[in-house]
């Protein structure tokens, strides 16, 4: 009778410490992992082209109008941002003295892909990537939103285009 006390205690303490190890990992976290890195390489990838379009044009962005024609297939291909995503191009006030141009993310429509877009955001300056309600919204953002915004440098020409 005691070998058979001393081995139900001995099953009911290593599930317990079994139990209390475990990590919850989110079912969704390599979708996200492939989101983020998605949604960054390609955001970084349009601020180059525009970077070196800049520069090819003694620095000046390209028309909003016409931004996809002077960028692709030139200085980038477009990318294809994550499904129900859409990304845009336009051009606002970064301050009170300064317009700039940006490019935006927006429509998140899933959960994976909202904290995709909060992570990404995360990878570039707060005084770059901003997120919020709305496209164009300049710094200081939100700590989450439906949008991120990643301001250009204001100053094309120094920076390096490779």
């Amino acid at each position: 009778m005691f070998n058979l006390v001393a081995a139900v205690l001995s099953i009911a303490l290593f599930a317990s410490l079994l139990a209390a190890t475990v990590s919850y990992v989110p079912a969704d976290r390599d979708i996200r992992i492939a989101m983020t890195s998605q949604m960054h390489t390609q955001l970084a990838a349009m601020q180059t082209a525009a970077v070196c379009y800049a520069q090819a044009t003694a620095g000046a962005y390209p028309a909003v109008a016409s931004w996809q024609s002077a960028l692709s297939p030139i200085y980038v291909f477009l990318p294809t941002p994550p499904s129900g995503m859409s990304l845009t191009y336009g051009s606002g006030a970064y301050s009170s003295t300064v317009t700039d141009d940006w490019f935006c993310l927006s429509n998140p429509t899933t959960p994976a892909e909202q904290a995709a877009l909060n992570e990404t955001a995360q990878q570039f300056s707060a005084q770059q990537a901003v997120l919020s309600s709305a496209c164009g919204t300049a710094p200081p953002g939100a700590s989450s939103g439906t949008t991120l915004t990643l301001w250009l440098p204001v100053s094309p020409t120094k920076v390096t285009c490779p």
